[in-house]
């Protein structure tokens, strides 16, 4: 009769603070006993399953909120510090300092290398791919040549190290110039040369006086590198023997196959320095340039074929020279010389 009851009040929908209850009532369950209820109508146990569910439901969301947030915020710092490869390329190429060098040069004197010019030379060998040359620790390396944005320079060392400017010219060496003359070039490992050169290699109006087979002339100068793979270098020759050479004039010297080869170049007047009767020039004539004096210009040739007329110097006076093509008598052509070591220095 109280199951009756009990049901009957519930079925009624009767507030559950007649029982003196705020937030539960009771049910009678099917086999005569009484568990507890929310005001919702949910029995006790579907109270706790919820509220279970709710707070996993609530870890959920913070787990992935959290996982988020350090998403973003390690997208954020990647961002605003780049990374060393990034560093690198922001740095100016002649900034780069090479910190891994030294331990490579040391690599190689432990594998066979008998000094550090050597080794150095090893390292460079390895080629243009070093991707991170100014990092003290990245060894990555890439299949592209320049990959560093500093072509030439994408090496553990630099393009040339101070104490090995010209090693590979240290040594006494002859060398032999298309024009037929022959010089002595001698070199030491720091870039200082001597140069003993005939007459034909000096430009006529500085050539010394007097005859004979044993006239040269020395210049000393340094060299320089020219380009940055350390086999191609520079000699102003005004600045060694400024006397003797004008401005402009240089000569590049370049090492391949163990042969030294030297371009010297000597640039020409300027065309303001024109040429005139009286000028000493040199007259093409036959395959071949002759030093004399010009006599009469283009505008006064008898056969009216603009020739200059010039008055050489080997030839008997009033034996004049026509010719279309003079030049003035200090500028020398670019000539071509190849070389063989003599001695080494070492």
């Amino acid at each position: 009769m109280l199951h009756s009851w009990l049901k009957g009040r519930y079925q009624g929908n009767l507030d559950e603070s007649d029982f003196g209850l705020d937030e539960e009532s009771y049910m009678l369950a099917e086999n005569g006993t009484y568990a507890a209820r929310t005001k919702y109508g949910a029995a006790e146990g579907d109270q706790a399953s919820r509220w279970a569910d709710r707070a996993t439901s609530f870890w959920q969301k913070c787990a992935v909120f959290l996982c988020v947030a350090f998403l973003i915020s390690n997208s954020i710092r990647r961002m605003s510090a780049p990374s060393e490869g990034h560093a690198d390329v922001q740095i100016a190429c002649d900034a780069y300092t090479y910190p891994q060098c030294e331990n490579a040069i040391i690599h190689y004197l432990e594998h066979g290398a008998q000094h550090r010019c050597e080794a150095f030379e090893r390292v460079k060998a390895e080629g243009d791919y070093f991707k991170f040359p100014n990092s003290a620790h990245k060894k990555a390396h890439c299949i592209k040549a320049g990959c560093c944005s500093c072509p030439g320079q994408c090496s553990q060392c630099p393009p040339v190290l101070p104490e090995c400017i010209s090693w590979r010219l240290d040594g006494e060496w002859k060398v032999a110039f298309n024009d037929g003359s022959l010089a002595k070039y001698t070199f030491d490992a720091k870039g200082h040369v001597e140069e003993e050169l005939p007459p034909k290699l000096i430009p006529r109006a500085k050539r010394p006086s007097g005859s004979g087979k044993r006239r040269v002339a020395a210049i000393a100068g340094s060299v320089s590198p020219a380009d940055t793979t350390g086999h191609v270098f520079r000699l102003d020759l005004n600045s060694a023997a400024p006397a003797i050479f004008p401005p402009g004039a240089f000569e590049l010297l370049t090492m391949v196959n163990g042969e030294l080869r030297v371009r010297r170049e000597i640039e020409s007047l300027s065309s303001a320095q024109a040429i005139g009767v009286g000028s000493r020039v040199d007259a093409h004539y036959h395959r071949s340039w002759d030093a004399g004096t010009v006599v009469k210009g283009p505008a006064d040739d008898p056969d009216k074929l603009g020739r200059w007329a010039v008055q050489c110097d080997n030839d008997r006076y009033g034996l004049i020279t026509y010719t279309k093509r003079v030049r003035h008598e200090d500028v020398t052509p670019a000539i071509d010389g190849i070389g063989v070591k003599v001695t080494h220095r070492r």
